[in-house]
């Protein structure tokens, strides 16, 4: 499984981690991976939202896995994603 306690891309902003295992979800990831980053250029959204790459979440079965991280002041804030949903 992936070490997502690594820091950050961004200080302050949305991460998106995107499961790059060896199984099928991770190479479905490569579609998924172009199409967000492609919107995120699109968009202008470079400074707001970054993608990273992690071998496993452990949920193959489940993927293509993504994970949405919300960060501010180089730390993790999960109450932040909340608003995210809302």
């Amino acid at each position: 499984m992936s070490d997502t306690s690594a820091k950050p891309p961004l200080r302050d902003g949305i991460v998106l981690r995107i499961c790059r295992g060896h199984t099928r979800c991770g190479r479905d990831a490569d579609r998924i991976h172009q199409a967000i980053t492609r919107y995120i250029d699109e968009h202008s959204l470079e400074d707001v939202v970054a993608t990273a790459e992690e071998f496993c979440f452990g949920r193959c079965s489940l993927g293509p896995n993504l994970m949405v991280e919300r960060w501010r002041d180089g730390a993790r804030n999960e109450k932040a994603i909340m608003g995210l949903m809302l």
